[in-house]
């Protein structure tokens, strides 16, 4: 049996038992390896905070030092929030499930004071301030003392400007953030949930602020089994892949179009989308499930995709 079909029979069941996400996450660390920083994963997570950054210096309403930012799915490794904090922001990550923990903030701090260390950390970040140095300083110091303090986790992350939320963004008080970002998280939200997430977002955005999302929409099989096509999940009909998806891996397929109609009944208007798109080659490889065969071949072939939004004037 394939690597990928193994591992939708493994998160399948596991989905169906009460201790489903502790698991998982040791499924992830253990058997996968997911759960580890990697060069390759801090390079992307880096490459998406350096964009998010772009995106906010060009289009939010103001000056970006000491604003606010909103994260939306913190998941492991806290590269994201870490960056934006450096830089001087003030952020507020949250997640449904307490994905991060110490030991992988530890290891995202470890990285840029290492970076610090040998001079390359303004490479890094090209908005990180002297403040942000000594607060990354300060939180690599305190963790290391920590032992296991159980609020050791909420107190490192105060240190370096963040706050960190486990729970419901609709169910939070906050004040008005200038942006609001998430990193491979929309992708694993059904269409309607997504569409109040994004009324939610809007709600929290200030005036000239902007929202900004990368969204990953390669099959996520295509990760853990290097046979499978990044676009192979568009085989199959929506009772097929009913039998494949679950809620640990909950993937929608929404295709791009979808999703900045999504960001327009939201009451927020696109100022900037990028998709990245495979090659056609990749996409004839494929053949297409009947209740995708009316898209245009962009909108089958996008792997990734980049949506920054404002409110509507």
């Amino acid at each position: 049996m394939s690597r990928w079909l193994i591992k939708a029979a493994v998160q399948g069941a596991i989905s169906l038992t009460p201790m489903k996400q502790q698991l998982n996450t040791l499924l992830q660390r253990r058997v996968s390896r997911s759960y580890d920083l990697t060069e390759a994963v801090f390079s992307e997570k880096l490459a998406a905070a350096q964009q998010h950054y772009c995106n906010a210096a060009e289009f939010v309403g103001g000056p970006v030092d000491r604003a606010r930012a909103l994260e939306i799915g913190t998941g492991w490794h806290p590269v994201v929030p870490v960056s934006l904090a450096a830089c001087g922001w003030h952020v507020t990550t949250i997640d449904i499930s307490p994905l991060m923990t110490l030991e992988t903030l530890s290891a995202v701090v470890d990285r840029f004071v290492a970076a610090e260390d040998a001079g390359t950390l303004p490479n890094l970040l090209p908005g990180v301030s002297p403040d942000g140095v000594a607060r990354l300083r300060s939180a690599q110091q305190f963790i290391r003392g920590s032992g296991t303090h159980t609020l050791a986790l909420n107190t490192a992350a105060d240190i370096l400007g963040i706050t960190v939320v486990v729970g419901d963004v609709g169910e939070i008080s906050l004040a008005p953030v200038d942006l609001v970002v998430s990193n491979n998280t929309f992708e694993h939200i059904p269409p309607d949930l997504l569409l109040t997430l994004l009324q939610t977002c809007r709600a929290h955005l200030a005036a000239g602020g902007v929202m900004s999302h990368f969204i990953d929409l390669r099959d996520h099989y295509s990760y853990v089994d290097a046979s499978v096509s990044p676009l192979n999940y568009l085989r199959f009909s929506s009772g097929r892949w009913r039998w494949l998806n679950n809620s640990l891996h909950y993937q929608n397929r929404l295709r791009p179009s979808a999703y900045l109609a999504l960001h327009e009944a939201a009451g927020l208007r696109v100022v900037d989308s990028r998709p990245e798109l495979a090659p056609l080659a990749e996409l004839a490889r494929v053949q297409v499930a009947p209740e995708f065969q009316g898209c245009a071949p962009d909108e089958l072939r996008t792997l990734s995709l980049w949506v920054v939004s404002t409110h509507q004037p």
